[in-house]
């Protein structure tokens, strides 16, 4: 929906743009709002990209022998929120199979790899508790989760423990909802220890249509098994993210890095 206000006094319209950080009026021509709108350009730009590449890492893992587990992916990436920065990131996947247990999901793998990449090894061994700690407790702090499946009661909680903010799916998990009115049914935690984690669904119009596309599938199904239905139709699922992160092409130069960064990452996991 579109607002459109005329003849608003300009008294007015300094209230209602007042802010209180820059204690004053700002206004549509202000620098400082050219600015907000470049930097939410490129933030929105940003997390498309991730997400784009956290699928197409899902597609070029479909062909992997033997099989490491179902074909699930997630990227963990921080400095995402800041438009100076280029993102640092690691991917990973399900490995199940290669690991002969339930818990090893997608999330959890990267996870796991991001706290590796950003280990303190300079740390003393002499170090006391209370420095080891602060040494990782707010490592994954300002980071961002995209996964190509809505994460499940473990992996949820597991970001909350890792004080991961946010995440960010492809598609829902209708293990987790309701097949008619596709509500959360079963509960995911968001809160703990008071620390919070907020989950969306992405805006990346693929996102959207492989959404619907499952729920049509699983709507035609009595047995309705998501992982078999991406061992089945990972094809033609994936190849649509593989191929818009090849064609990509940044609107905002802040994102030109990220980009070579992410497609090169892509490349070598072939």
């Amino acid at each position: 929906m579109i607002v459109r206000v005329r003849h608003l006094p300009f008294a007015l319209l300094c209230l209602s743009t007042f802010s209180p950080s820059l204690g004053s009026c700002v206004t549509a021509s202000d620098p400082r709002t050219q600015v907000q709108k470049i930097d939410s350009g490129v933030l929105e730009e940003r997390h498309e990209m991730l997400m784009v590449a956290t699928v197409a890492y899902a597609y070029v893992n479909l062909t992997a022998k033997p099989k490491p587990g179902y074909d699930i992916a997630a990227l963990i990436a921080w400095d995402v929120e800041d438009p100076s920065r280029t993102p640092s990131f690691v991917l990973e996947r399900n490995r199940n199979f290669e690991y002969q247990g339930e818990i090893h999901h997608a999330e959890i793998n990267t996870m796991r790899r991001a706290y590796d990449v950003k280990k303190d090894y300079s740390l003393s061994p002499f170090a006391t508790d209370t420095d080891r700690l602060e040494a990782y407790s707010q490592r994954l702090a300002t980071s961002t989760l995209y996964t190509t499946l809505e994460p499940c009661p473990m992996c949820a909680t597991t970001m909350l423990l890792a004080r991961i903010p946010r995440a960010v799916y492809f598609m829902e998990d209708p293990g987790l909802r309701d097949r008619q009115t596709h509500k959360v049914v079963i509960p995911i935690p968001n809160a703990v220890y008071g620390r919070t984690l907020k989950q969306d669904h992405s805006g990346w119009r693929g996102a959207s249509q492989a959404n619907r596309d499952m729920w049509e599938a699983c709507a035609s199904s009595t047995g309705f098994s998501i992982t078999d239905y991406t061992t089945k139709e990972g094809q033609r699922i994936f190849a649509p993210a593989y191929e818009a992160l090849r064609t990509y092409a940044p609107r905002h130069s802040q994102n030109t890095e990220l980009l070579k960064q992410l497609r090169r990452a892509i490349v070598e996991a072939k």
